[in-house]
């Protein structure tokens, strides 16, 4: 759900957020509690180093756009021991919508989220993108808890976006009353208006994406999966994931990968039960 911007004297312009943080290093944002942000209530852009510890973040149900914490197009970045009660995603990350994530160039990566808990009604425990064109890469989500939740683990995209979302790694998550387990969807919203026309819509990529250890009751849909013909979702690894309440996974038939002791069970596009291990969940894992 999006609002119309404001009409500013020089156009469109959003809501203001709470606290945003552009072209830095070495940042803390710890032990405060933050209240009825009017648009995303933490937005790091462009930052290096950042850490947000023992935060409590407060908005109303329902409150469209007011994300938790934000990182765009920023590295480094440390999210942890917090508790998020907001309108739309704990924690999106981001690098850019369309044509300006594109020029500007600038991923998101080397994030750490942990020790997270989030209640959203309408949105996402952890969400990557929309605006994901400048890249996502080498992201580790571990011992959170969503309640209460649209989704629990989403990434989000579309044909026109462009980008790479890559390395993404989610590990001993519990997800209580949430509508959708996993929701990895390569056909979410439309092109920036804003990008000048004749703009070339450039193809995103969505792959090597690693769940280990994803435990949930009262999971309405515990997975919808879909990846792009041109550009399938590569390298999905499903591993120890027990699901209660839904009924199924439903993917697309351009999602690939491996499920190793899932319920419920997993989608036929997947390679079931070979205990598929590759480099990239090792080194994620630290596994020997």
């Amino acid at each position: 759900m999006h609002l119309a911007p404001c009409q500013g004297s020089e156009g469109n312009v959003t809501r203001g957020h709470l606290l945003e943080l552009q072209h830095s290093t070495d940042i803390v944002v710890s032990n405060v509690t933050l209240r009825n942000s009017p648009f995303w209530t933490v937005h790091v852009f462009a930052c290096q180093r950042v850490r947000g510890s023992n935060l409590t973040i407060l908005s109303p149900h329902p409150s469209p756009n007011i994300d938790g914490f934000d990182p765009d197009s920023s590295q480094d970045v440390l999210i942890e021991n917090s508790y998020f009660r907001v309108g739309d995603d704990g924690v999106a990350i981001k690098s850019g919508w369309d044509c300006f994530g594109t020029q500007y160039g600038m991923p998101s990566a080397n994030i750490v989220i942990r020790n997270l808990t989030v209640d959203s009604p309408t949105a996402a425990g952890v969400c990557i993108g929309s605006e994901m064109s400048g890249g996502v890469y080498n992201v580790t989500v571990s011992d959170c808890r969503f309640v209460n939740m649209h989704a629990g683990l989403r990434i989000k995209t579309n044909k026109h976006r462009g980008g790479t979302v890559s390395q993404i790694a989610f590990e001993n998550i519990e997800l209580e009353n949430v509508q959708v387990g996993m929701q990895f969807n390569d056909y979410y919203g439309s092109p920036n208006p804003s990008c000048h026309r004749g703009t070339t819509w450039q193809i995103p990529t969505v792959e090597n994406i690693t769940v280990k250890n994803l435990k949930g009751i009262g999971v309405q849909l515990a997975a919808d999966m879909e990846g792009l013909p041109e550009s399938p979702l590569r390298g999905l690894i499903l591993q120890d994931i027990h699901l209660e309440g839904g009924t199924e996974m439903k993917c697309n038939q351009f999602v690939q990968g491996s499920a190793t002791r899932v319920f419920p069970e997993p989608c036929p596009s997947l390679d079931v039960g070979k205990n598929l291990e590759s480099e990239h969940e090792k080194s994620l894992f630290n596994e020997k």
